[in-house]
């Protein structure tokens, strides 16, 4: 699956570049997209994550606080494993 996008952003930026015909190939729409920036500020998904667990690994262990690191990866990286 891939990731959650803008698509209102999207579609602006390809209008945008399909005017200044700068859209000459499907790698160019691919370009567009590949840096359309993700639904969801990041940054708040970040802070829910880590406010939910606090992360004190006293109390829930390292194995929590490794996953919590995890998702915060997956997160700033829109959602795609890597």
């Amino acid at each position: 699956m891939g990731r959650l996008i803008d698509a209102d952003e999207l579609m602006t930026r390809i209008r945008l570049n399909y005017n200044n015909h700068q859209i000459t190939n499907a790698g160019a729409i691919k370009d567009i997209i590949d840096t359309t920036r993700t639904a969801y500020d990041a940054e708040k998904v970040e802070e829910q994550i880590e406010g939910m667990f606090g992360c004190d690994p006293m109390y829930y262990g390292s194995e929590a606080r490794w996953a919590v690191d995890r998702a915060i990866e997956i997160v700033r990286k829109g959602g795609i494993d890597g």
